[in-house]
């Protein structure tokens, strides 16, 4: 578990997405270690009936109770989901937190920042993984067999391969260098 990553969680008023009758959307943002993301509660509020300083609903009414115990359960569950995260990831990203606070899967196909990886995860295992689920989308008839023998001769050489520069039979993340591509 990587404990000294650096966790913030900030709720705003996103002005700019204001409607016609005023309200404007609430957000979270999550900070990891400098690199954030955006997540939006689905509530909305005028914005004079939001305190900066608490971050919360300053009006009275059923409706401003409501919003602000979302508030609070979005700040529990994002802080709870990230500790759950540390005991899984060596390392936690913005993005990866807000899949699961979503509902969707911790490394989401549409994500475009790098992941972190799994403790302790090999080479081939990521190999593993990827051709498992390429053999899904095979079945499904969105990609080509043809495409799936490719990862799978690939998956072979750099088995070879690790065998032969290495002298081991497989090698975790953490003991690949930049220069493994190059030695391929």
């Amino acid at each position: 578990m990587k404990s000294n990553q650096k966790f913030s969680i900030l709720f705003w008023l996103f002005k700019a997405k204001a409607t016609k009758d005023g309200k404007a959307p609430i957000y979270v943002r999550v900070t990891i270690d400098g690199l954030d993301d955006e997540i939006s509660l689905g509530k909305k509020v005028h914005p004079y009936d939001w305190c900066n300083q608490t971050k919360k609903v300053t009006a009275s009414g059923m409706e401003a109770k409501l919003i602000n115990i979302a508030i609070d359960q979005a700040r529990t569950s994002l802080t709870s989901q990230f500790m759950v995260l540390q005991s899984q990831f060596e390392c936690i990203t913005p993005k990866m937190l807000k899949n699961v606070f979503k509902g969707r899967p911790v490394e989401d196909k549409g994500d475009t920042v790098k992941q972190g990886l799994k403790k302790e995860q090999t080479l081939l295992q990521a190999f593993d993984e990827h051709i498992e689920k390429f053999e899904l989308i095979v079945q499904r008839g969105m990609r080509s067999d043809n495409t799936l023998r490719h990862w799978q001769k690939l998956k072979r050489h750099v088995t070879a391969f690790i065998k032969f520069q290495y002298k081991t039979s497989d090698l975790n993340f953490s003991e690949l260098s930049g220069l493994f591509a190059e030695e391929l």
